[in-house]
């Protein structure tokens, strides 16, 4: 037996098809983990000659990735990106409701709050 994240995703996959005499999975369960993403054309939004790396931060309840991809690309376009981890604490135990009508700029705003809240760059 090993020890880790596969074991332990290994172990409640095989425990929740099991539930209710093997036969049906159990509905799944709303981790409270949400992720943003964000993609703005290259240039000016991570450090000049940054294009080759990755960059991470670990605020007060927050995970950031930047990185850079394209890079070499045929038509040499390249694009910043950023993922934003967090846990969703106003939500509770129920999952948020899907973004049908959502805003970007409302996101944008929400997002750059909560970096500059963890004191994230």
């Amino acid at each position: 037996h090993t020890a880790g994240l596969s074991s332990r995703v290994r172990e409640h996959v095989a425990a929740s098809h099991a539930a209710e005499g093997g036969g049906g999975a159990t509905p799944p369960e709303y981790s409270g983990i949400r992720v943003q993403f964000g993609v703005v054309p290259a240039g000016g939004a991570r450090p000049a000659g940054s294009e080759g790396e990755f960059h991470q931060w670990f605020g007060e309840g927050v995970y950031a990735l930047t990185g850079s991809y394209g890079t070499g690309a045929a038509d040499g376009a390249t694009s910043d990106m950023v993922a934003v981890v967090f846990a969703d604490r106003a939500a509770g135990s129920a999952a948020p409701p899907e973004n049908s009508n959502w805003e970007a700029s409302d996101v944008r705003e929400d997002c750059v709050g909560r970096l500059r809240r963890a004191g994230i760059p």
